[in-house]
C-alpha cells in the first residue's frame, strides 16, 4: 500500500469527494490522510436533522484546519415518505430548524465557499391557505434558511446558487434587500419550483404572487449572472405571470427555461421578448417543456415557428441551442411525445394540452427549428 503513488490517492479522492467512504480512506496512513483531507471536506452535505446541522457548525469552528477547505455546501431535504424529525429519533421539528438556521448563519466561515445547493423536500405539502399556522415543516425550514442567509454575512467567494424544489408560497424575504445581497454577486443561478396541483390552482392568489413577485425579485436582482435556469413543474408564464419588467441581466450568456408558457399578450411577461432583450450576450439557450398558449379561444397569435424565426433573426450570437419537449409521465400509458407543445388556458383548471387538430402549422414549426439549428451549427 505504501508503494502506491500519491497521485493515485488524489485521483481516487477527487472521484469520491461526495462519497462518505472518502473519510475511511483518510485512515490508511498519515501521508494518505494529508493527501485526501482537502478532497474529503471540499463538499459538505447537510441534511434535515439536528445531528447533521451541528456537524456543519462544528466544521465552521475549525477555522484553520477544515473550514478553508470547503468549496461547496449541499443541503438535502427529506425524501418523500419520511416524516421530518421523528424518523431519525429526534423529538422536535423546531429543534431541527433552529439547528439548521444556526448552521446556515455561519456559511461565511467557509472562506472559500463557491457553490451552494439547496435541495428542498420534493413533495408539495402546503395547505391551500398557506398561513404561518398552517405551514408545513418544509416551508418553515425553507423560510428559516433564507432568513439565516439574509441576516448574516455572505461568503465572499460565493458565485453559484441552486434552489431545487422551491416551495411556491410567497414570503416577504424575497423582496428584502438583505436577501438580494445573496443574489447580486452570483454568476450561476438555478431556480426549480415545486407547486401544488389542486384544481384551479392557477387562480389562487399565493401562487400568482409567488411567480409575479417572489421569483421576479430573485431574477431581477441576480444582476451579475452569466448562467440562469428557471424551471417550473407546472406551466407558468401568462397566468400565473412571471414578470420580466425592468429585468436586464447584462452578462447573461446561458439561459435554460423549463415549463414556461410563451404568451405575447402580456408584454411584461413575454418570455420571447425577455430572451431577445439579451441578444448581445446570449450564447447558449435551452428551451425544454415550454408551450405556446392560445387562451380560452385557442388562438395562437405567435406559434412556435414564429418564435423560432424570431430567434434566428435576432440571436446572432447564439452558439448553442437545445429545444426539447416535456418529460412524459412514466406511469401514464399511451402518451405521445409532443415536441411543439400548445396549450389553452382553462379558467377552472389551468393549462390544458391542445389536440393536434387544434394547433396547426406543425410542419412549419419543424422547418423553423431545423433552420435555426442549422444556423447555430454553422457558427461553430
Amino acid at each position: 500500500m505504501a508503494e502506491l503513488p500519491l497521485e493515485l490517492f488524489q485521483a481516487i479522492a477527487k472521484e469520491a469527494e461526495k462519497d462518505p467512504s472518502i473519510f475511511t480512506l483518510r485512515l490508511v496512513s498519515k501521508t494518505v490522510n494529508s493527501v485526501v483531507t482537502p478532497f474529503a471536506f471540499r463538499v459538505v452535505v447537510v441534511r434535515d436533522s439536528v445531528r447533521s446541522a451541528e456537524a456543519v457548525s462544528f466544521l465552521q469552528s475549525c477555522q484553520e484546519s477544515v473550514a478553508p477547505l470547503v468549496r461547496e455546501v449541499i443541503f438535502h431535504g427529506d425524501p418523500v415518505g419520511h416524516t421530518p424529525g421523528r424518523w431519525r429519533g429526534e423529538t422536535s421539528e423546531e429543534d431541527g430548524r433552529n439547528a439548521l438556521k444556526t448552521a446556515f448563519s455561519g456559511l461565511a466561515k467557509f472562506l472559500n465557499l463557491r457553490n451552494l445547493q439547496l435541495v428542498f423536500h420534493d413533495a408539495y405539502q402546503e395547505d391551500p391557505d398557506p398561513s404561518p399556522e398552517n405551514s408545513s415543516h418544509f416551508l418553515l425550514l425553507q423560510n428559516a434558511i433564507f432568513a439565516a442567509l439574509a441576516a448574516n454575512p455572505i461568503p465572499s467567494g460565493l458565485v453559484s446558487l441552486s434552489l431545487d424544489n422551491l416551495i411556491s408560497v410567497p414570503n416577504d424575504i424575497y423582496g428584502q434587500d438583505n436577501f438580494h445581497r445573496l443574489l447580486r454577486p452570483l454568476k450561476d443561478l438555478a431556480i426549480s419550483v415545486l407547486s401544488n396541483d389542486f384544481e384551479g390552482w392557477y387562480f389562487q392568489d399565493p401562487i400568482v404572487e409567488f411567480w409575479n413577485h417572489s421569483v421576479s425579485h430573485m431574477v431581477r436582482n441576480a444582476t451579475s449572472v452569466t448562467s440562469l435556469t428557471i424551471k417550473s413543474d407546472q406551466p407558468v408564464g401568462a397566468y400565473p405571470a412571471l414578470s420580466f419588467k425592468d429585468t436586464v441581466l447584462p452578462a447573461l450568456a446561458s439561459l435554460t427555461l423549463d415549463g414556461l408558457v410563451f404568451e405575447p399578450a402580456i408584454p411584461d411577461s413575454d418570455v420571447a421578448a425577455f430572451i431577445i432583450r439579451h441578444k448581445a450576450t446570449l450564447a447558449h439557450l435551452k428551451i425544454r417543456g415550454c408551450s405556446i398558449d392560445g387562451g380560452e379561444d385557442i388562438v395562437f397569435e405567435r406559434p412556435w415557428h414564429a418564435v423560432l424565426n424570431l430567434f434566428e433573426a435576432e440571436l446572432g450570437g447564439l452558439r448553442g441551442f437545445v429545444f426539447e419537449g416535456p418529460d412524459l409521465d412514466e406511469n401514464a400509458v399511451g402518451q405521445n411525445p409532443q415536441l411543439f407543445k400548445y396549450t389553452r388556458l382553462d379558467p377552472g383548471w389551468g393549462y390544458m394540452d391542445c389536440e393536434e387538430e387544434e394547433s396547426e402549422g406543425k410542419e412549419q414549426d419543424l422547418s423553423a427549428l431545423e433552420r435555426l439549428l442549422a444556423v447555430v451549427r454553422s457558427r461553430n
